[in-house]
């Protein structure tokens, strides 16, 4: 996604510098139009808002175990559990689905406010029909987060 902008930033340098090199006009037609079609073509890669990436991982029933990670990337507490975390989703990698929201975003404000999370990192665990099973705030920790994960792949 970065690279496409910064791709098309430098097409529009370059259709700049030959507008002042040649005089003509025509680059004065080309140069919006590149800009407005680079920005739409870059707008359709990129990824959906969170509510399409959270449907499709698992807050609706999909038939696949999930764990919801509420989270904000300056959180002192967050960015410690990331170890923890990644530790799991190795473990557990073929068994449940990890995803991780930031409640920063704009994109996100609806589901914070659905599963009322007050503070960060929280941490909400789905069964495989979209039922919350678990929910816990703080630190990650593996002794608390393990069992439980446990708990959810065996019903």
């Amino acid at each position: 996604h970065h690279s496409l902008m910064l791709a098309l930033v430098c097409l529009v340098l370059v259709l700049v510098f030959m507008f002042y090199k040649t005089k003509s006009t025509l680059f004065l037609l080309v140069i919006p139009i590149v800009s407005v079609a680079g920005y739409v073509f870059i707008s359709l890669l990129s990824p959906g808002n969170i509510s399409d990436e959270i449907k499709m991982a698992g807050l609706i029933p999909v038939g696949q175990p999930t764990i919801v990670e509420f989270m904000s990337p300056n959180c002192m507490a967050c960015l410690a559990s990331k170890p923890t975390m990644s530790a799991l989703e190795i473990m557990f990698q073929d068994e449940v689905k990890f995803v991780s929201i930031d409640v920063l975003r704009e994109d996100s404000r609806d589901e914070v406010r659905k599963y009322k999370v007050r503070s960060t990192p929280t941490y909400i665990f789905f069964n495989s029909t979209g039922e919350e099973t678990f929910r816990t705030s703080g630190v990650a920790r593996t002794r608390i987060l393990k069992p439980e994960l446990s708990k959810l792949l065996s019903h």
